[in-house]
């Protein structure tokens, strides 16, 4: 549960509802063998399309139409629900969708769209409206598993510089997030894993007109003394440049922009540098600032960060709490997980939860 970001009871009780163990489960079932891998589950094809096939096999043993290529350009509904408070009386709604000039009723409806994020496979937003049209509303929107283009660093030089490195996010200057694996450095900033698992908190921070700091270390493994004691036995070899004396200590276009940093360059000799500087390369190894100055486009994020409001729906069935009849699953509920298939779960255990406990 703590890979995941949103009302912690609503994640509580889908997952209770449709875990790890039912999902692996039901795949099983379909004809998907799964093998794990370092604690994430693959298909034993090594290949993401049998999920899809199998999916597409079973809807068609299962007898369920599906139209594709087809946008619901609108959804209506009449109540025979009374008001009460502000709340239903539980009563029958039945909806309206009008898609690709053809209506289709329905006496339960589930949205589950998505959001925003990568909008050239479908989600293109397109369901915000309608949802709100519907009485609903959300939270702020924001790109999530993403990157960020940033400032403090020449980037342009070291674009396509991947690395292990540990990331700690300050919004406002206050230590928020931070995670450990292999930094992608490119033209326009920071990029890959560790860095989208901060993501969404530095995306909202930025939203909210915050100030969100990166700090870079590219020395995780290594204390400060411990780093201190490796330049300083490469630099007691005198009589060579400085660019010799730590080839093989960074990636040898990354280090060349670390020592600028700390005002040395790449040709000065080993004997001319002050133990100064040589305490700010140091530091910069292991806290180097960039700024983040936006998240990348939806296009560019795997998922987004925000959605329904919460309050708005039954945290047991999904159900909306303002028209019964009416589910949400997936990203267009207000959670996203980490990277690691969190989201695929939670696709899968708000989907379950909707279909099955909550539509009759």
């Amino acid at each position: 549960i703590d890979a995941f970001r949103g009302d912690r009871q609503l994640i509580q009780n889908i997952l209770k509802s449709f875990g790890l163990r039912d999902t692996l489960s039901f795949f099983h079932d379909i004809g998907i063998l799964p093998y794990e891998k370092n604690g994430y589950y693959y298909p034993n094809s090594h290949t993401a399309s049998a999920l899809r096939q199998a999916l597409e096999s079973e809807l068609e043993y299962s007898n369920v139409d599906v139209l594709t290529g087809t946008s619901a350009d609108n959804i209506s509904y009449v109540s025979d629900c009374a008001a009460d408070s502000g709340a239903y009386n539980r009563g029958t709604v039945t909806y309206t969708i009008d898609a690709g000039g053809r209506e289709y009723s329905a006496k339960s409806l589930i949205i589950s769209t998505g959001l925003i994020a990568s909008p050239k496979l479908g989600s293109d937003g397109s369901a915000i409206p309608l949802t709100e049209r519907l009485g609903h509303h959300f939270t702020d929107i924001v790109p999530a598993l993403c990157g960020f283009c940033a400032k403090g660093m020449s980037f342009r030089k070291i674009a396509g510089v991947r690395t292990d490195a540990a990331v700690t996010l300050y919004i406002d200057g206050i230590r928020t997030a931070s995670d450990t694996g292999e930094l992608q450095l490119t033209e326009y900033g920071v990029s890959g894993i560790p860095v989208f698992q901060i993501s969404r908190f530095a995306s909202y921070a930025l939203h909210r007109g915050q100030s969100a700091v990166l700090s870079l270390n590219f020395f995780p493994g290594m204390t400060e003394e411990e780093l201190r004691g490796e330049i300083n036995r490469r630099m007691s070899r005198g009589g060579r440049g400085v660019m010799s004396q730590m080839n093989g200590l960074l990636n040898e276009k990354l280090l060349p922009v670390l020592l600028s940093l700390a005002g040395i360059s790449g040709g000065d000799m080993t004997e001319s540098i002050s133990g100064r500087k040589l305490d700010k390369f140091t530091r910069i190894c292991r806290d180097c600032r960039v700024a983040l100055t936006r998240p990348r486009d939806f296009e560019y994020a795997q998922i987004c960060a925000g959605g329904v409001r919460t309050e708005e729906i039954d945290t047991h069935t999904l159900e909306s709490k303002l028209l019964p009849g009416l589910y949400f699953s997936g990203e267009i509920l207000d959670v996203d997980g980490k990277c690691g298939g969190y989201n695929l779960q939670w696709a899968w255990s708000s989907g379950y939860v909707a279909g099955c406990l909550g539509a009759p």
